[in-house]
């Protein structure tokens, strides 16, 4: 059995752009090695996008319904309720890793993320549970947008 990589594109919607361009770069570069997925925005529409059939797509990410530049107020309320939301799952989950005896890297984690889970952790982490995790190994490749 492969080990797994999951490309994690949060803000992709379409075709186009450097998103697409990473994903399937990467995807060209470890399919022999490694089985794919790759975890999208649940908005991501494939129309009109070249993907390799073989690549696995599961949209699962939550992003912010309003864009900055349309509407900043919704745009606002929507990032704080999200942070609220981040905030309440970190403590929720604290049980969760004192049961699996795992809470010293959990707290490390929450700890270098400035006591809150990133923006999408309770997605990937609910995924991860479902697709049982101890099976294989499973690698995270981030695609990050770089700004210049």
């Amino acid at each position: 059995m492969k080990n797994k990589l999951l490309l994690l594109e949060t803000e992709m919607v379409g075709p186009g752009g450097h998103y697409l361009d990473n994903v399937i770069e990467s995807y060209y570069y470890f399919r022999n090695n490694l089985q794919i997925q790759c975890l999208l925005n649940k908005k991501f529409n494939p129309q009109g996008t070249f993907i390799p059939s073989e690549l696995q797509l599961i949209k699962i990410i939550n992003s912010n319904i309003f864009k900055k530049e349309k509407n900043k107020f919704l745009y606002l309320l929507i990032e704080i309720f999200s942070l609220l939301k981040r905030f309440i799952f970190t403590i929720l989950l604290i049980p969760f890793f004192l049961f699996h005896k795992n809470f010293k890297n959990y707290l490390n984690a929450i700890i270098s993320n400035k006591f809150i889970i990133p923006k999408y952790f309770t997605e990937v982490f609910f995924f991860l549970k479902k697709i049982n995790i101890q099976k294989t190994i499973i690698f995270f490749f981030k695609l990050l947008e770089i700004s210049t």
